[in-house]
């Protein structure tokens, strides 16, 4: 049954200018009936149902009108209409893959990027954690260029047991630290890959820069900025007040920060006997050249006698990271010497002594520890490669 539109707008107009806020929605509701394809009209009856506290009704209108404008071509108005969303219930995050969605559709890669740190940070105050994980991955996607969050992204993989998939990207890594004249920590990934592929772990060597490097390429022209259109698309008056808590959520946060919500929930989860637990996150944070939390890590997970020569060894390579070599020889030669495993248990940390050592000019030392390592090891390649 045909209605008289115009009639009907200025009923719900009066509704609405007198305060009868239900009345005017089901006028506008019946307009809507009439045409469903209105897409303003659909924006407005959510701002109207959010003015009344009747979030969940909103944020249907807002979808439903976001997913019309997207589908019509319309994308700065989608955009809007999903931040707005968004800003109402910041913890939702079916809208921020909205977001994600229309953004990547506009080419707006900062935006998209910035939507993919929200949606992680809300898998993760959610402690859902793999979720968050796979966020962070789509992060390092977009930015190609980002070493650290490269770094950040192999060492995920390799905790999911993709240690192939790892190792390539470990090596992307490390061919972009070479071309910025970043040999030591490029060794030290090349190094991290081969253990990862059971190759001998090699002499450190120089790596050497390309000739002639190839220019990075810039940053795409399409890189857009926010579309603000939100002038046309503000809430209703009155409603602002409410939704002071959710401005938290829109401000930015980097990877980074995001990472170390990552790692203060984890350190409120995580209990001092969890030994497996620290021992992992201290290999996480240690290929992410975060030496300083896996020293902790390690030191924590140390306290299992199972553990206790991986993490010699483990707190040995942070040290030196950091360019200690007096504390990395301290941690070898505490595994050493301790009284709780057999000489033959720590070949290992003794080989890698007699290197650091080696590096550090006290050959004596050095060609001492390697003749035990002839003696005790089955398998005396690694002395031969040394010779």
């Amino acid at each position: 049954m045909s209605i008289d539109r115009s009639q009907l707008t200025k009923q719900a107009e009066e509704y609405l200018a007198s305060g009868n806020l239900i009345k005017a929605i089901e006028s506008f509701l019946q307009l809507l009936e009439d045409n469903p394809k209105d897409l303003n009209l659909v924006n407005r009856v959510g701002d109207l149902y959010l003015q009344g506290k009747r979030q969940s009704e909103a944020l249907a209108m807002f979808k439903r009108a976001a997913d019309g404008y997207e589908r019509d071509g319309f994308l700065s108005k989608s955009i809007a209409i999903y931040k707005k969303a968004f800003r109402a219930a910041p913890e939702d995050p079916e809208l921020a893959s909205s977001l994600i969605r229309v953004y990547k559709s506009a080419n707006m890669v900062k935006d998209t990027i910035q939507a993919h740190i929200q949606l992680a940070d809300i898998y993760a105050r959610k402690g859902e954690v793999q979720k968050a994980l796979h966020e962070f991955a789509e992060i390092v996607a977009l930015e190609p260029r980002n070493i650290k969050n490269k770094i950040h992204l192999a060492e995920l993989y390799d905790e999911e047991g993709l240690r192939e998939k790892a190792a390539e990207i470990y090596l992307q890594a490390a061919e972009m630290l070479a071309r910025d004249n970043r040999h030591p920590e490029a060794n030290r990934l090349f190094d991290m890959v081969s253990s990862m592929t059971a190759v001998p772990k090699p002499v450190p060597i120089a790596i050497k820069a390309p000739a002639s490097t190839p220019p990075i390429p810039a940053p795409s022209s399409q890189d857009t900025s926010s579309v603000d259109a939100e002038g046309l698309l503000d809430l209703p008056p009155g409603t602002e007040k409410s939704h002071d808590d959710s401005k938290a959520a829109e401000k930015a946060k980097t990877a980074e920060e995001l990472y170390n919500t990552f790692r203060d929930k984890i350190a409120k989860q995580v209990s001092g006997d969890d030994y497996d637990t620290h021992y992992n996150l201290g290999i996480a944070y240690k290929e992410m050249m975060l030496t300083e939390p896996a020293i902790e890590e390690f030191k924590m997970a140390m306290a299992d006698p199972e553990r206790m020569l991986e993490c010699c060894s483990m707190l040995a390579l942070c040290e030196e990271m950091k360019g200690d070599l007096d504390a990395a020889t301290a941690w070898l030669k505490k595994g050493i010497d301790d009284p709780g495993f057999p000489p033959v248990d720590s070949v290992g940390l003794r080989y890698d002594l007699a290197k650091l050592l080696e590096r550090m000019g006290r050959l004596d030392e050095s060609e001492a520890l390697f003749k035990e390592v002839q003696a005790l090891t089955l398998a005396p390649a690694l002395v031969i490669r040394h010779n």
